[in-house]
């Protein structure tokens, strides 16, 4: 399965690449169409790996490694958070978080760690 996860860590990584193209050139992202093109294929890897925790652990490597991407590529400090957003997700998360990327990004990989550790046993 760590394989699996890397390859979502290397997708969310080129997906925010692409977003800071789009970004910086003045147009916008199409948040629904990437959002169900990432559940796609997160789902396709769940299936090969024939584990559904992997989905989990997807929707937070997704939050951890594609914001910290996306800001580095947009050169912005690696813990900011748009309040300008039209993702449904981003507008959840920021009713749940606000701007308080430096408790919650720790906690997500905290998470990470501890699902990977159990996954051994």
């Amino acid at each position: 399965m760590a394989i699996a996860e890397i390859i979502l860590i290397a997708i969310n990584i080129a997906m925010a690449k692409y977003h800071a193209k789009i970004f910086l050139s003045g147009r916008s992202v199409k948040h629904g169409w990437w959002g169900l093109a990432y559940i796609a294929a997160t789902v396709v890897l769940c299936a090969v790996v024939k584990s559904w925790q992997l989905f989990v652990m997807a929707l937070i490597i997704r939050k951890v490694f594609f914001d910290t991407s996306l800001n580095y590529f947009l050169h912005r400090s690696i813990y900011y958070v748009s309040t300008e957003t039209t993702s449904i997700i981003d507008k959840l998360h920021y009713k749940i978080w606000g701007n308080k990327s430096r408790v919650y990004l720790p906690i997500y990989l905290m998470i990470l760690i501890i699902l990977n550790c159990l996954q051994a046993f």
